[in-house]
């Protein structure tokens, strides 16, 4: 392959982990987004929305966490813009692919996250607008279950938000009654 073909196939492999990434989490298929994040740590920095110091936690543990709002809720959808996205080449790079295995990107992204719950008075959405700072590696141990580009990192960046404030309270007494 040649460089350009390389890149191409870089980006779009990056564009499919980010976005399969966050229809994971609004499907709820949990197995599926623990898949596309790396292990055994991965980096989460919420602060900006006030979610405390960002943290080095396992896939799971951070699943879980989000586990505790989101299954009290009926439905998300994470909306993204158009993904920016910056290669770093390893500290050996000598521009051959074949001999630069590792990998790594940045991914800049706005978001909008929507989140609904039927039952929740006065109204049923509450919004969550930012942009996102994703690091994502070349994973190359990878199977048919496992992806190319896995995310090592999520750095939410909060703008504002709108809509019914007590959703996100409604929804973990939700989830912890089920």
């Amino acid at each position: 392959l040649d460089r350009k073909q390389i890149m191409a196939d870089a980006h779009q492999g990056i564009t499919n982990s980010v976005q399969r990434f966050f229809m994971a989490i609004d499907r709820r298929s949990w197995q599926d987004a623990e898949a596309l994040m790396a292990s055994p740590l991965f980096h989460l920095d919420y602060s900006s929305f006030g979610a405390g110091p960002p943290s080095d936690l396992p896939p799971k543990v951070v699943l879980d966490g989000w586990k505790r709002m989101l299954l009290g809720l009926d439905h998300t959808h994470h909306h993204l813009g158009p993904l920016d996205i910056g290669l770093e080449p390893s500290a050996n790079y000598n521009d051959d692919e074949a001999n630069n295995p590792q990998r790594s990107a940045t991914v800049k992204t706005c978001v909008s996250g929507l989140h609904y719950m039927e039952s929740a008075p006065p109204s049923p959405l509450w919004s969550v607008y930012g942009n996102y700072t994703i690091q994502l590696e070349k994973d190359h141990t990878t199977t048919s279950t496992r992806p190319v580009w896995v995310i090592t990192s999520l750095t939410f960046h909060f703008k504002f938000q709108t809509g019914n404030m007590d959703i996100p309270r409604l929804a973990r007494e939700r989830a912890a009654a089920m």
